[in-house]
């Protein structure tokens, strides 16, 4: 699926293992809804989730 498919008044969450594709979906993507994840983020219970501390998207 292409990030240009997903419906914006759906959102959407993308889960990838690297930290830079994070960051070069994120930017663009978060404005239409679309939250990219790193895999480790939804693995790890401790992790920042948003609205809390930390937060950087």
């Amino acid at each position: 699926m292409r990030l240009d498919d997903v419906d914006p008044r759906t959102p959407a969450v993308v889960v990838t293992d690297a930290f830079s594709c994070v960051t070069q979906i994120d930017h663009p993507a978060g404005d239409r809804g679309i939250r990219a994840l790193h895999l480790a983020e939804p693995l790890d219970p401790a992790a920042d989730r948003p609205g809390q501390p930390g937060e950087t998207s």
